[in-house]
């Protein structure tokens, strides 16, 4: 196995959604001691007071997206509105635009890593991802509109196998100019117009990858709404997760939906608790090391 040194994380944050980023991260790294590489948070709106709150993390880069990405992004956003307040969601694509690294783990800001990932870094394939929900209901994708549906005749007009973007092990072979190129080149309100849907970076990447994705199976996105269907199909529970995904409306910090929820499947009330736990231990990390970070910092002037 190469060294993790080689290897990246990488998620996308916003000012709002920074904190739930923190804690992502710090699940990430708790869960992952043997890692040791570069942590990558791509942003286009941190204030520099939140920017160095991230300092509680060693290795940590902000990146902005490119000029180019944050452009396409809006120019769609003016023509179709819907995507205004989404416009984040595109900028896992800058991940593409990374040259260095051996791997990339891209992870959502709404995950909690509970368990070491190691073995999927060892996987030998290009892009590594986990499916859609609506493959639970045994529904693949439609290439033209994006619909949902059991089946189709035509094999190349249709996605058996949707990935979600919220999980993604990318190599080195993929994360190439000409690629970042292609897909920075797919945000057009054309590719939207006959599209029932605002999904925005998932869209792209599976229609630009479309079977050229392997799967792992749903304990590296384990979305617990879709527990039922994940047990059917991937005969994985609640316990086999490695990476719980807060997806959706379904956030921890949307009491409503947790009200809501709480009330159906035991598991989603389960899997809140475990986000409380973990965000209860993350806040007493980080101002622990920020403390330490303030004194190392006097130390330093004053040496």
């Amino acid at each position: 196995m190469e060294t993790s040194e080689k290897y990246c994380i990488v998620t996308v944050t916003t000012e709002s959604y920074s904190q739930w980023t923190m804690t992502m991260i710090f699940s990430f790294l708790r869960s992952n001691e043997w890692f040791v590489g570069d942590i990558i948070v791509i942003s286009n709106d941190l204030t520099e007071e939140t920017s160095e709150m991230f300092a509680v993390f060693n290795n940590l880069i902000i990146k902005k997206p490119s000029d180019r990405l944050i452009g396409k992004v809006a120019n769609l956003s003016n023509q179709i509105p819907g995507f205004k307040n989404i416009a984040s969601m595109f900028y896992s694509l800058e991940l593409f635009n990374l040259k260095g690294y051996k791997k990339v783990l891209f992870l959502d800001s709404d995950m909690l890593v509970i368990q070491s990932v190691r073995e999927v870094l060892d996987f030998d394939a290009r892009f590594v991802a986990c499916v859609e929900s609506c493959w639970y209901s045994g529904m693949g994708r439609k290439v033209d509109t994006y619909e949902s549906t059991g089946s189709w005749p035509d094999p190349a007009m249709f996605i058996k196998n949707p990935i979600n973007s919220g999980f993604m092990v990318i190599d080195e072979h993929h994360l190439t100019y000409e690629n970042y190129d292609d897909l920075i080149d797919m945000i057009e309100a054309g590719l939207w117009s006959n599209k029932k849907t605002f999904h925005a970076d998932q869209l792209i990447i599976n229609l630009f990858f479309k079977n050229r994705i392997t799967l792992a199976d749903a304990r590296y996105n384990y979305r617990p709404t879709n527990a039922a269907g994940i047990r059917r199909r991937d005969q994985i529970n609640f316990e086999d997760a490695k990476i719980i995904h807060y997806f959706r409306q379904y956030k921890p910090w949307n009491f409503k939906e947790v009200f809501e929820l709480s009330r159906h499947e035991m598991v989603n009330l389960r899997a809140f608790k475990l986000w409380y736990t973990w965000y209860i231990d993350f806040l007493k990390f980080y101002h622990l090391k920020s403390k330490i970070n303030i004194l190392l910092n006097h130390e330093q002037i004053h040496s």
